[in-house]
This record gives structure tokens, C-alpha cells and sequence, in this order.
């Protein structure tokens, strides 16, 4: 937000909300994109019946060429099936991986294979954090085969695509964002941005003054932060959104 001037906070406000709607709107299109994706995966019972009949090789024939040709164009990061018991079955983003177990850091596919619901949302990951959406799948006997998940990063693809796709009310005063995270280790990183590389503040402590609200706005002169908290599918505060 720079070169606005500090008297004009309640427009700074507007502004950040602006940016602050187009970053939600980007995640529900990872949840919308996630539906469908799953939706046309599944429409071939054969699908279903690869995978309950644990057939990897058969179900990595019949998935891998929607996935090869949409992959790209909606930033498919992850698209994955689980067992029952949280053990990886196939990725087709890396298919020579397979049979580790996920249980101690994929809360999502633990859920959804515990549960037997779909489970959607932000969730850090290895080295990421992503929107994962994450679908229980039946055998053609109607029992539990396992779960199937779709997941985007969001990292600097992500950011560039946002910033690409912005209206041009949400451009006023530029667009700098870094999404800040925490990790599996509970250590803070920045999972994209498209100004910095660390973070320019203590990310505990700007985590700490949303003190569980959704927004912070700090105004100094002629430049503006917006901080908005990042929230993992269970409601868990992970991290933050931060505009300058």
C-alpha cells in the first residue's frame, strides 16, 4: 500500500479487504477445483475398482492421463491414493513412492479414512502448505477402500497466478504478498511470496496480535500492512496472509 497517505486508513482498509476477498476466493477455487477433479476421477467405476483391488498398476493406467493433461493448467500439486490405514497407495504426482506412512503428519487423509467424510481444507505438509481436498472412496462392494486426494500449493505459482487473475479495484496500491506458515516442526517459514524471501517481522509475534481475530491493519505514514490469520481445515491457526 504505498504512497497512501495515513489519513486515508478507512481507504487502506477497503483496499486490503479487497486483496484479502481475492485470496479466499483463490482458495475456494482450490476447494471447487478439488470437487470437480475428484468428480471426473471417480466417474469410471474402474477407478474404484483398481484401487480396492489394490492394482497399482492398473489404477496409475487409468488416472495417469487426466491427471498429465490437467495437472499445469490448475496447479495440481498433490493427487494421491491412501489406504485405510494412512499408508500412500499412489501418487501420481511421484509414482515410484508408495507405501510410507502418513499418519504421523496428514491429518486430512487420518480424518477422512477415520471418519469416512470428505475432509477439505488448509494443511502443512512436508515442505508445503496446501488446500488438500480428501474423498473416502468405496470398493464396488460399497466397503471402505481407502481415500483419494487432491491438493494445491500455495507458493509463489499460486501468488503469481493471484496477482495475474486480480480485478483492477484489488490492484490499487500494488500487490505484495507472503503467505506465512508453520511447518511440521512447529517452525515458521514463508510457504510464497512475491517480494520476500524471510519474513520481515517476528511471525510468532504477528500471529499473537491477531489474538484469534481476523484482520490487523498497521498504518505507518505513507505505507500499510494488512495481516490476516490463515486457518487449517480443523479451525487451527497455522499462520497468516500479509499485504503490504
Amino acid at each position: 500500500f504505498a504512497g497512501i497517505e495515513a489519513s486515508s486508513r478507512e481507504r487502506i482498509a477497503t483496499m486490503a479487504e479487497l486483496k484479502r476477498q481475492a485470496l479466499t476466493e483463490a482458495l475456494e477455487r482450490y476447494r471447487s477445483l478439488g470437487n470437480l477433479f475428484l468428480d471426473a476421477a471417480l466417474v469410471d467405476p474402474r477407478v474404484s475398482e483398481a484401487f480396492a483391488a489394490r492394482d497399482r498398476e492398473r489404477l496409475l493406467e487409468l488416472t495417469m492421463p487426466f491427471y498429465a493433461a490437467t495437472r499445469e493448467a490448475y496447479g495440481i500439486a498433490q493427487y494421491q491414493f491412501h489406504r485405510p490405514d494412512a499408508r500412500s497407495f499412489l501418487r501420481l504426482h511421484k509414482p515410484a513412492k508408495f507405501d510410507d506412512d502418513l499418519s504421523a503428519f496428514r491429518a486430512t487423509v487420518v480424518e477422512a479414512n477415520r471418519s469416512r467424510r470428505q475432509v477439505e481444507g488448509l494443511e502443512v505438509g512436508v515442505a508445503d502448505l496446501g488446500f488438500r481436498v480428501v474423498r473416502p472412496v468405496a470398493g464396488p462392494d460399497g466397503a471402505h477402500a481407502g481415500t483419494v486426494e487432491f491438493g494445491g500449493a500455495l507458493d509463489g505459482a499460486f501468488i503469481k497466478a493471484l496477482e495475474a487473475g486480480l480485478p483492477e479495484a484489488a490492484r490499487e496500491g500494488g500487490f505484495r504478498l507472503s503467505v506465512v506458515s508453520t511447518n511440521l516442526a512447529g517452525d515458521y517459514f514463508i510457504a510464497g511470496s512475491n517480494f520476500e524471501s524471510e519474513p520481515g517481522e517476528d511471525p510468532a509475534a504477528a500471529l499473537a496480535a491477531l489474538d484469534g481475530g481476523d484482520s490487523r491493519l498497521e498504518v505507518r505514514g505513507n505505507e500499510a500492512e494488512a495481516f490476516y490469520p490463515l486457518r487449517d481445515f480443523s479451525g487451527r491457526d497455522i499462520g497468516y496472509a500479509k499485504f503490504l
